[in-house]
């Protein structure tokens, strides 16, 4: 976060940036040498014309409408009530002068500038920091301690925004460039408000039921693991060689899923899993470890009924309360808990592009219309031909896909969750044998 002093010590760094015009490096113009930059108003920039200049004025401050209600960034936690910092876009006017009003020295020295202002479009903390050594006004301010990096973009501005521009000034038109930069972030000097902990809730809340720890009183959940170090979880699956005819039979349960938290135990626990496609979350009885920070389930094998994508998972604890009629109900946060499709087997494999035929890929659970489903083959992602009803057999047109002969490793992509591929248990990890994949063949 910045000081009251980010504004200068971004007009400084712009300065810094500037003076290198006249730098006679190899392949710089000889013609520069003299250029001087100032930082004036635009009625008064243009001194002696006897030497070349670059003049940088900021014109027009904006607040940030990405910051404007953004609270301060590693200051305030949750429950804290704090003012949010003074985000600014700031607005400048690059104008370029040749020596004795020459305009082709005039655009020698606009292309030099903004030239320099394009390589250094972000402003490094190393190049804010030397301005406090190189400009005593700055002196004192921590703009290169803002987390948010400060850029340099340039300012499309039509002929009648810059010529009302210059008329504000009443001053004669010489050629200019707008640039914005962006977000300087000022902090607020107002002190926040950090509320004590709350250690009831509702009339019937009797606070901590077990010891002294606030923590004790309220579950809430951190993480999940899943089983072989894999990121995604799988439900029941159908067995590869039961005829799809059949319908999709259940011969493995789903994954075991542990979750971790605190205050994971009670006289009952439910999980509740929740996916956009279903009307209702799914509840599931879940076990509590000894420990009481972790909680394990088994994913349901309803693949009828489940698609697979991204759910959110949370736990409610019940407890008896002794001094009501009923129980205790506690809820934790919500997780995110990929689920992902698998992928049977596909065919005809060799596919042959001569043939025109389309890749028929088995899965399990079946995809809904509603889902976006695709196909990575190799590298290359083909969409699935729409669906009227779900179904366990989309279908994919490679032709569309131009790829080249050979094999490819597959994986089915349902809503962003891809079916697995790698054997996360081996070591290193490596693809999961007797994995699907297809010869393309011409």
């Amino acid at each position: 976060m910045s000081n009251s002093l980010a504004i200068a010590a971004v007009t400084a760094a712009l300065y810094d940036i500037l003076s290198h015009v006249k730098d006679q490096v190899p392949g710089a113009d000889a013609e520069l040498s003299d250029t001087e930059v100032t930082t004036k108003a635009l009625d008064v920039a243009r001194g002696q014309e006897n030497h070349n200049q670059v003049n940088i004025f900021l014109f027009q401050t904006q607040l940030s409408a990405a910051w404007r209600n953004q609270d301060i960034p590693g200051q305030g936690r949750p429950g804290e009530t704090a003012t949010s910092p003074l985000a600014l876009n700031l607005f400048y006017l690059l104008t370029a002068y040749g020596r004795q009003g020459d305009d082709l020295l005039t655009h020698r020295v606009l292309g030099r500038a903004m030239n320099l202002l394009h390589d250094q479009a972000l402003l490094s903390p190393d190049l804010l920091a030397r301005t406090l050594a190189n400009h005593a006004l700055v002196k004192g301010h921590d703009l290169n301690l803002q987390a948010e990096r400060v850029r340099i973009t340039q300012q499309p501005l039509t002929l009648e925004e810059l010529s009302k521009l210059w008329g504000l000034f009443q001053a004669k038109y010489r050629i200019s460039v707008a640039y914005q930069v962006s977000v300087v972030l000022i902090e607020s000097t107002r002190p926040l408000k950090a509320p004590l902990p709350v250690l009831r809730r509702g009339a019937q809340d009797r606070g901590p039921l077990v010891g002294p720890s606030l923590a004790s009183a309220f579950p809430g959940l951190s993480g999940y693991k899943l089983a072989d170090n894999r990121p995604v979880a799988y439900l029941g699956v159908q067995a590869a060689t039961a005829p799809v005819e059949a319908g999709l039979t259940t011969d493995l349960a789903g994954d075991w899923v542990v979750l971790s938290g605190q205050s994971l135990n009670g006289s009952e626990l439910v999980v509740h899993l929740s996916h956009p496609l279903l009307t209702a979350p799914v509840d599931i009885t879940a076990f509590s470890e000894a420990d009481a920070v972790h909680v394990k389930f088994i994913l349901p094998s309803d693949l009828q009924n489940l698609p697979a994508g991204m759910y959110t998972v949370s736990v409610e604890r019940i407890d008896p309360d002794p001094e009501a009629v009923g129980s205790q109900r506690r809820a934790t946060n919500v997780l995110a808990l990929p689920i992902g499709p698998r992928l049977l087997r596909v065919s005809p494999s060799p596919w042959s592009a001569a043939a025109a035929s389309k890749l028929l890929v088995v899965c399990s659970p079946p995809v809904l219309p509603a889902q976006r489903v695709s196909l990575l083959v190799g590298s290359q992602e083909i969409f699935a031909d729409p669906r009227l009803a779900a179904t366990a057999q989309p279908c994919f047109d490679l032709q569309s896909a131009g790829l080249p002969p050979g094999t490819y490793p597959l994986r089915l992509r349902v809503d962003g969750v891809e079916s697995p591929l790698i054997d996360y248990a081996a070591t290193p990890p490596s693809y999961i044998a007797n994995q699907p994949m297809v010869e393309l063949t011409p």
